[in-house]
């Protein structure tokens, strides 16, 4: 357990001294998760079993008192620690106030509101009869355990160098039992399990080197359907691409360009178009690169496309690819949407006037045809577009475009 959970458990063992034992369970109840109480019993369990020097019988009588309180239910039969209980108020060489201490926690009812100091310090054996059993053991049997599990130890053991009557320096008890209550669980140190391994199978001389497959079970063969392409189309395309990465096509070559792509659309994944060239291919060729992306869009390298579109300058030949690609494939939303908006932000920075109005009326046709399309519905975006129509009102493409939108 950690450190605080530690500190603040000790602490209530060491408030049996002086304050009820009630007051302390509900302490223990409010203070400490019920998640933790596994842990915590399993350490006073090992406190509890080993010696009296580190707990003194205050304590022990509060550790007691939380492992009963811990798993009390209405059916005490169900408490795991009932029959760790039940020897040590069966043992005649315990303390007899600890037994009767044990014995009220067992068959009464009763709270105990003395705390643990003022319970031995009034505690008269005169008035207490221990009946022989004095409880029986048999109303919580055992569990059966594996002959592996009992020939495990704990894993905290006792100094063998120590004799018992040899003096314990008390001034570092608190920290040692605070210690000992972070480290210690219900773990135990096993033997290892530790056995030959099988013989090998015979091998016999007309045995070929792997096993032999099960006879109903069918093997289908993986065939490469890549080995042995023809690569000179895939070459000729990527050649082409390279070449004019920083200039426009030919009509002829666009046209086999196009009919190339059409026929073989796997031949892409070799045309050498990375997301570092795709900004200059779309503003030389963006039929082309629309074409491309169209066939594209089904790979994992898809989404570094788009963000290279995201990442471009406001173009008329971007907004021509997007728009091809949204009329044909669908693209992500989150896509589109920072798009526009990156977009109209970018209207707006624009100094020139005559290219700002130019480029106002091309956005305000681009999202007019999403709209009209029905790839954009979103009504937060709608707010931002009729905020852009609204501040470019001058504009006639703008002005048409704020009227279609009041009526949505």
């Amino acid at each position: 357990m950690e450190k605080p959970t530690a500190t603040l458990l000790y602490s209530l063992l060491k408030d049996g001294e002086k304050r009820p034992l009630e007051d302390i369970i509900t302490d223990f109840s409010l203070k400490i998760p019920k998640s933790f109480h596994k842990e915590i019993c399993s350490a006073l369990v090992i406190l509890l079993e080993d010696t009296t020097k580190f707990l003194k019988y205050p304590e022990r009588f509060v550790a007691f008192a939380l492992l009963h309180h811990s798993h009390s239910t209405p059916n005490s039969r169900n408490n795991p620690y009932l029959s760790f209980l039940l020897n040590h108020a069966n043992d005649q060489n315990t303390l007899p106030s600890e037994r009767a201490f044990l014995l009220h926690l067992l068959s009464s009812p009763e709270p105990i509101k003395l705390s643990p100091a003022d319970f031995i310090d009034k505690f008269d054996p005169s008035t207490h009869s221990f009946p022989d059993p004095p409880l029986p053991e048999k109303s919580n049997p055992c569990p059966l355990t594996s002959l592996f599990k009992n020939t495990a130890i704990k894993n905290a053991i006792p100094d063998p160098d120590t004799s018992v009557n040899s003096e314990f320096d008390f001034r570092y008890r608190d920290e040692v039992v605070t210690g000992l209550l972070q480290t210690l669980s219900l773990d135990s140190l096993y033997p290892r399990w530790a056995r030959q391994g099988p013989p090998r199978l015979p091998v016999l001389s007309s045995e070929l080197v792997w096993v032999n497959p099960d006879p109903d079970v069918t093997h289908e063969p993986l065939w490469d359907t890549a080995m042995c392409a023809d690569t000179i189309r895939g070459a000729a395309v990527r050649n082409l691409i390279s070449k004019y990465v920083k200039g426009s096509f030919a009509l002829s070559q666009e046209e086999k360009v196009l009919l190339e792509v059409t026929s073989g659309p796997q031949l892409l994944y070799y045309c050498g178009l990375t997301t570092g060239k795709l900004p200059e291919f779309v503003e030389n060729n963006p039929l082309i690169a629309a074409e491309v992306l169209i066939k594209l869009i089904k790979c994992p390298e898809m989404s570094e496309y788009l963000r290279g579109l995201l990442n471009m300058d406001m173009s008329v030949h971007s907004m021509e690819v997007v728009n091809r690609l949204t009329l044909a494939v669908e693209l992500p939303t989150e896509f589109v949407h920072m798009y526009i908006t990156k977009c109209m932000s970018s209207c707006g920075d624009i100094k020139d006037k005559n290219m700002q109005n130019r480029m106002v009326r091309l956005m305000c046709v681009f999202l007019m045809s999403l709209i009209r399309n029905k790839i954009i519905n979103d009504e937060d975006l709608l707010i931002e577009v009729r905020g852009f129509c609204k501040e470019f009102s001058r504009v006639k493409e703008a002005a048409g475009l704020f009227r279609v939108l009041k009526v949505l």
